[in-house]
């Protein structure tokens, strides 16, 4: 515990953490007695398969980085009304409302931190069948902040806001399913996660990685405030991620089903340097000015 502030909540730091994390094997199998199942091995690593390190080293020239300093707060705070897609009529666009949350934000962060997602085999209860290996890292999470609070009835509403740099993000799949060891790889190098690259501004070429610039800020998903003071209509309501249980009949229109429920509006840019699919260089990629007001998922078991 770095410190305790009395009105202000707390903040403490997280310095030379390392994790040896083995692999964890999970199966997951639907209660219809089909005897299906879907099985995977999670491999927790620094990328180069020791183990992961958070603010690992801190020390440079005797001296201590800010890295790993995280900051807790409870409030309420003022925000736009919520811009409920559900209802048939929506609150006024100048109301305001008053919500508690609990606020957490890391301004540095440094970790080695990379997945391997392996023997990822599909069963239907007759035949299996090895749909690969994922792989994703190292990932380097520079900064991130995050607001929760209970969403009205049930489930949360949050924002959660990060830069984040991903060296490569990689599908190998099976090339010959009667020689399953030919295998071939989907491979997006150099992934940036932020809020703007100044697309075509200031000798910005998406074409050349080697001009995108550096300070990018924080991809957003989720917006728990709104802004009132914009001139576009679409920002005066708040737009949080929520995730909920809720009942559904979007799979079958005559019968309703338990489901998970994402809610990730979303704002953003995301660019990779390099997509490599199997053996062929596609060169780099850009999503710019991205802003997804609703984008709404159902994970029925």
């Amino acid at each position: 515990m770095d410190s305790v502030y009395a009105a202000s909540g707390i903040a403490y730091g997280i310095k030379d953490v390392q994790i040896f994390h083995v692999i964890d094997q999970f199966i997951y199998c639907p209660d219809n007695g089909d005897g299906d199942y879907l099985h995977f091995k999670l491999y927790a690593h620094d990328g180069l398969g020791g183990p992961v390190k958070y603010n690992f080293e801190f020390a440079t020239a005797g001296a201590m980085t800010a890295s790993g300093i995280i900051t807790m707060d409870i409030a309420t705070n003022e925000i736009a009304p919520l811009d409920d897609w559900d209802l048939s009529t929506g609150p006024s666009d100048f109301d305001t409302v008053y919500k508690v949350m609990q606020h957490t934000h890391c301004p540095l962060w440094d970790q080695d931190l990379a997945y391997s997602l392996i023997d990822f085999t599909f069963s239907d209860g007759i035949s299996s069948y090895n749909l690969g290996e994922f792989d994703i890292g190292p990932i380097d999470l520079r900064s991130y902040g995050f607001h929760i609070a209970p969403h009205p009835g049930d489930g949360v509403d949050f924002d959660y806001s990060f830069e984040s740099h991903i060296q490569y993000l990689s599908y190998a799949y099976i090339a010959d399913p009667v020689t399953p060891a030919n295998t071939k790889r989907l491979t997006f190098e150099n992934m940036h996660f932020g809020n703007t690259f100044d697309y075509g501004i200031a000798g910005d070429d998406p074409t050349d990685p080697t001009t995108w610039k550096s300070d990018i800020g924080e991809f957003q998903i989720g917006d728990m405030f709104g802004d009132l003071t914009s001139t576009d209509p679409k920002n005066w309501h708040s737009r949080p991620a929520q995730i909920d249980a809720v009942m559904t009949n979007r799979w079958d229109n005559s019968t309703y089903y338990g489901a998970l429920l994402l809610r990730l509006p979303m704002e953003g840019a995301i660019r990779f340097e390099k997509a490599d699919f199997g053996g062929t260089d596609f060169g780099p990629g850009t999503i710019d000015g991205i802003n997804i007001y609703r984008m709404d998922m159902y994970l029925i078991p």
